[in-house]
């Protein structure tokens, strides 16, 4: 899919498909969400046939604690719930969260952080041969 640590391409797709500044203290997720915006903007990815490099996620003697409070825990929250809008699974993994959060604040801005037009998250789940609602690969 899209690695943001190993990613090369001309620089217009900054300006196409920005960053997504409201998916505050999210971590998993952060690359995958990308990769479907890139993707259902029409973006192709590619790789190598093989491994060329590799990063090193935990290494215990270097390793410091990530700050979190209650504020962090509810920021990465409200960014996993848009992500899940984005991908169509709010429903399926949050029942009757639009119905609860009255406000939706963490849908803002979603018509110009969301996905494009040229392909369907459909079209995603297919192409990397994942079913979401099935949960099946």
């Amino acid at each position: 899919f899209w690695a943001a640590g190993f990613a090369f391409s001309k620089s217009h797709f900054r300006d196409n498909v920005p960053f997504d500044p409201h998916t505050k203290w999210l971590f998993h997720g952060e690359e995958f969400h990308h990769a479907t915006r890139l993707w259902t903007h029409g973006y192709d990815f590619y790789s190598p046939q093989f491994d060329v490099l590799f990063h090193r996620y935990a290494n215990k003697a270097k390793r410091g604690k990530m700050p979190f409070n209650q504020e962090v825990g509810a920021l990465r929250d409200a960014s996993e719930k848009r992500l899940n809008f984005l991908w169509g699974l709010l429903e399926l993994r949050t029942p009757g969260v639009l119905n609860e959060d009255a406000s939706n604040d963490f849908l803002l801005e979603i018509d110009k952080y969301g996905l494009g037009d040229k392909r369907s998250m459909q079209q995603f789940w297919s192409f990397v041969g994942c079913d979401p609602y099935t949960q099946n690969i």
